[in-house]
């Protein structure tokens, strides 16, 4: 076997520079504020993807309101026709996609967000296992 001067072969020896921890602690912070921004311009993407399809989406859910409106005009006994149905589901689908897309793309950056904030001012020690 190999003999490690100095060593008693229970534990390795320490070998790590005081300043270890605090240039972990930046290295951390560094990437926390990397992803945190990146989770940032993430969200505003994906915003304005929802923005744009509602260029879209708007249209497609008039022509659908407009086929459910006309069909139920046209329609004196209050039952649901065909293409009664096919218009609220043409206006649903117009809607859903740029509405969603707006309104719950941000939930989960911004939990990573907290998460990574947290870990960020988090406390580093380094010890020897």
């Amino acid at each position: 076997m190999f003999e490690t001067p100095g060593w008693d072969g229970a534990s390795p020896p320490v070998r790590f520079h005081p300043a270890t921890s605090t240039h972990l602690h930046q290295s951390i912070g560094l990437y926390c504020e990397d992803r945190i921004a990146r989770n940032d311009r993430a969200r505003r993407g994906t915003r304005r993807d929802g923005y744009a399809a509602l260029k879209l989406g708007i249209p497609v859910a008039l022509v659908g309101l407009a086929i459910a409106v006309a069909t139920a005009v046209a329609n004196t006994n209050d039952d649901y026709t065909l293409p009664n149905l096919a218009g609220w589901v043409l206006a649903w689908v117009g809607l859903w996609y740029p509405l969603d897309t707006i309104l719950f793309s941000s939930v989960l950056p911004k939990r990573e967000n907290a998460v990574l904030a947290r870990l960020q001012h988090a406390e580093v020690a380094i010890t020897p296992y």
